[in-house]
């Protein structure tokens, strides 16, 4: 009888050792944000056992908070919330978190994913014009954009003429560009954050080519005869010349000289409208506009 109630026994408690853990399930769903604003995700697990459900974290979004608001039997609460910021998390690929529930006997785990798109803000520098030749360009200037979401933020100016050649680098935020000549002229700006994460933007610059020469030096050169068949003559032009550029009215370098010859040949042009800027070794003297005809 007792080897009966002893069997019995040891069965019943290798049944009991043997039952089935149910895993505790999490709820918890991705969300989308944009810069500057803030995000709370709730997470709710559940035990069907009823066993006592713990919730954590393994991975953290950078700069967020995890709350656990409750810890007991069947049911655990919490939440993760953070302020998204440039130079801190990523926008388009998504920040995540991994967190899990655990009832001592089995463990599950769930991510959660937070992604930021670009829309609403773009990088976007401020260029005013000053004169016919120089920009002043403010990198932060665009009141629109949230730059106190950047966190770590360094930014990099260049400007390249259309030969592909840097003629300026800047690092300051407000700066100013003299073009030299009519040609326009490429501008990136590249704006780096701790992230690290780089935004880069690219404007065009163009020098007003319908300037009047009254506003240039007073000892401006004249040409003549104008119109032309081909060949002019450059009165005033001083000793100290360096070039001698002919551009289209689009801007673009037909003909450029280095030389102190007051002759000037445009023959091989195509009839029509254009400009000889003449520069010294300080300066650009200034701009005629002469038109070619047969």
């Amino acid at each position: 009888m007792r080897s009966i109630l002893l069997f019995i026994a040891v069965f019943c408690l290798s049944f009991t050792s043997n039952a089935q853990n149910t895993p505790p399930t999490i709820k918890a769903r991705s969300a989308i944000t944009f810069y500057g604003q803030q995000v709370c995700i709730d997470i709710e697990t559940e035990d069907a056992d009823g066993d006592t459900t713990i919730l954590g974290i393994t991975t953290q979004i950078p700069q967020s908070q995890f709350i656990h608001t409750n810890s007991y039997k069947k049911l655990a609460t919490g939440s993760i919330c953070f302020y998204a910021m440039r130079g801190v998390h990523s926008d388009q690929v998504p920040n995540t978190s991994v967190i899990f529930a655990t009832d001592r006997k089995d463990t599950t785990y769930k991510t959660i994913s937070v992604t930021i798109p670009r829309y609403p803000h773009t990088v976007r520098p401020v260029i005013e014009k000053i004169n016919y030749n120089t920009f002043k360009i403010d990198v932060k200037g665009d009141k629109s954009e949230p730059w106190g979401d950047y966190k770590g933020l360094t930014f990099q100016s260049k400007i390249f003429d259309m030969d592909n050649k840097l003629l300026l680098t800047d690092t300051n935020q407000v700066f100013t560009f003299t073009a030299p000549t009519y040609e326009k002229y490429i501008f990136y700006v590249s704006y780096l954050t701790s992230f690290p994460a780089l935004y880069v933007t690219k404007d065009t610059l163009y020098p007003d080519m319908n300037v009047s020469t009254h506003s240039l030096q007073k000892n401006s050169f004249s040409i003549y005869p104008n119109p032309t068949t081909g060949k002019v003559f450059i009165e005033n032009l001083p000793e100290q010349t360096e070039t001698i550029t002919v551009f289209d009215v689009l801007g673009k370098v037909m003909k450029r000289l280095k030389t102190t010859s007051n002759t000037l040949s445009i023959e091989n042009l195509p009839n029509g409208i254009y400009w000889v800027e003449v520069k010294t070794l300080e300066h650009i003297l200034g701009r005629q506009k002469i038109i070619k005809v047969n």
